[in-house]
């Protein structure tokens, strides 16, 4: 952007009267308002250009800053190429990312479980073999007592019994902060979409992620696996598909929150670091959300 510069005055226009208006990205030095559209005029004793700001009336020589604008220009391109290869990269992390910790928190769930109906089995007078690893291998009166009545309400209470779901929300916290940082960076390259679209995409996003991860493993999350069960394996498949849905759920619901405050947490921590003459530079994390940029 280049300055538009008042012609001379002819015959019957007073010399400061305003005949072109500035175009392009200025602000006011002094209160950051955007100058675009004010009259230029040029001051009658010394001749220079100048406009003034239509908020706090103060007048900005154009010759002080003539490149800003196309500086400016120029930012804001490299901050929408560097958001556009950001949000690429911050999608694949973030199925990454879920994926991962859904599978290995229902597995890891499924194993508390099936512990715990090894307990239950033994406390009714089952017979479970120390020596072997959990259980196994699994023998007829394992099948039949888990087929029975018995074996299937032990079964469901063990479900949400306290040891597997302190591992399942043990992991996936540790997944919810191993996430957030990205969700929080793809929350700022999607800056100029509303909240609500962010927190639809966010969710739409890893809950792609938890589905693919159930297609591509379908025996351990609802198959049957027959005279090859262990205890483990008998919990997995009656309650894996549950425990990764709700590892889902809980990621998705952060992934949601950091998407939606992301841009607005950003802006807080640039006011809060960059003085108000120096805003300019990272205008655009107000511009691009409607906002003004804050003067204080």
């Amino acid at each position: 952007m280049t300055d538009s510069p008042s012609a001379p005055a002819t015959d019957g226009q007073k010399a400061n009267e305003p005949n072109e208006t500035l175009s392009g990205d200025r602000l006011c030095m002094q209160c950051m308002h955007p100058l675009v559209g004010s009259p230029i005029v040029r001051e009658p004793q010394t001749g220079l250009l100048y406009v003034r700001c239509g908020e706090c009336g103060t007048a900005s020589a154009l010759f002080e800053y003539p490149t800003i604008g196309p500086w400016l220009r120029r930012m804001k391109a490299v901050a929408s190429s560097t958001l556009i290869a950001i949000s690429i990269v911050m999608i694949i992390v973030i199925a990454g990312i879920s994926f991962g910790f859904a599978g290995g928190s229902a597995g890891a769930a499924s194993e508390a479980a099936g512990s715990a109906l090894i307990d239950r089995y033994r406390l009714l007078g089952g017979v479970v073999d120390d020596a072997t690893w959990q259980g196994t291998p699994w023998g007829p009166a394992n099948m039949q007592w888990v087929a029975s009545a018995e074996g299937q309400a032990e079964l469901a209470r063990v479900r949400f019994a306290a040891t597997p779901v302190i591992v399942l929300l043990g992991i996936n916290a540790i997944g919810a902060l191993v996430l957030c940082p990205f969700t929080l960076m793809l929350g700022v390259a999607l800056m100029r979409r509303s909240a609500l679209e962010r927190m639809l995409f966010a969710a739409l996003l890893i809950g792609s992620a938890i589905a693919i991860l159930i297609a591509l493993d379908p025996v351990m999350f609802g198959g049957r696996l027959g005279a090859a069960s262990t205890w483990n394996t008998v919990a997995m498949e009656h309650h894996g598909l549950t425990y990764c849905v709700v590892s889902g759920a809980i990621l998705a619901a952060v992934g949601m929150a950091s998407v939606a405050v992301a841009p607005a947490l950003t802006a807080a921590l640039a006011r809060f670091i960059l003085p108000p003459r120096d805003r300019r530079l990272v205008s655009w994390l107000w511009e691009w959300r409607g906002k003004a940029v804050p003067r204080d």
